[in-house]
């Protein structure tokens, strides 16, 4: 057991006392019966040592206050590691949302506070979620205007960012996940298989409704389609508390030597030389 100097609590050694939070004084060097003497332990006088004390103080509650961390892409930091101290620091900064949790249900917070809880979980939620994300659409379709019969590949790369409208929503629906961490190649996997379909099948159809590949300007052909998809989208992702932020066609791939063996074919079809 180790005394404290700042208290005088008995506690198990340490950095830090578990009463006050105070830098302990090393074994050897500490002497229980100051503090057994209330005669022995220094009157504060509001001077210069108590406010080097109290920075002190202040400092060790700030080491050991829990904190986000939303390295790595994640999205919905979990705290679990409590420290061992009386009273808990929980830092809230203005940048974030917490949701904690004693086992009595979910509370919210936006700012620091302190408990004196023994065992809780902390969820931490930036105020401003976005997720990027990206789609490849590979169509395989006639040229306008020519047949139906010879077909040329392209490549549509599609850019998506996602923002979380309602994080209340958001959290709580990925709360109904259980896993460990939350992070943006979590929930972009979860979304993946719908969202890919999404994009994949309407992009495809939209451009057979339109008279299929128009190769005077493809990519204004397709861009015409992302109002629509992405609309589509925001049905799906809504239940999540998402809301699509921007959807745009990035670029449009095709093969030249393709495209102009299809046209050199087609204006010679017929003519026997």
């Amino acid at each position: 057991m180790v005394v404290c100097s700042n208290c005088g609590a008995s506690v198990e050694e340490g950095k830090f006392c578990e009463k006050c939070g105070s830098p302990l004084v090393p074994k050897e060097n500490a002497n229980p019966n100051e503090f057994n003497n209330q005669s022995a332990i220094p009157q504060s006088k509001g001077g210069f040592f108590d406010k080097i004390s109290s920075s002190m103080n202040k400092a060790a509650s700030d080491l050991m206050a829990i904190k986000s961390d939303f390295s790595n892409g994640v999205l919905i930091c979990k705290v679990s590691k409590i420290p061992n101290v009386q009273e808990k620091k929980i830092k809230v900064d203005d940048t974030e949302i917490l949701f904690y949790n004693n086992g009595t249900g979910f509370i919210k917070y936006n700012q620091t506070f302190t408990t004196q809880d023994k065992d809780f979980l902390c969820f931490y939620v930036k105020n401003v979620t976005v997720l990027q994300n990206s789609f490849i659409v590979d169509i395989k379709a006639p040229i306008k205007n020519l047949n139906d019969t010879d077909l040329i590949n392209a490549k549509v790369h599609f850019n998506m960012e996602l923002k979380a409208e309602d994080i209340d929503l958001f959290f709580y629906s990925l709360m109904s996940i259980k896993q460990e961490t939350w992070r943006m190649i979590d929930i972009n996997s979860m979304l993946s298989t719908t969202l890919n379909k999404i994009v994949n099948e309407n992009t495809i159809n939209m451009v057979k409704n339109d008279g299929n590949i128009d190769l005077r300007d493809i990519k204004g052909q397709i861009s015409k389609f992302t109002d629509e998809i992405k609309s589509l989208i925001n049905n799906e992702i809504s239940i999540y508390g998402l809301k699509v932020n921007s959807f745009t066609l990035f670029n449009v791939e095709t093969n030249m030597q393709e495209i102009n063996k299809i046209l050199i074919d087609n204006l010679y079809k017929g003519f026997e030389g």
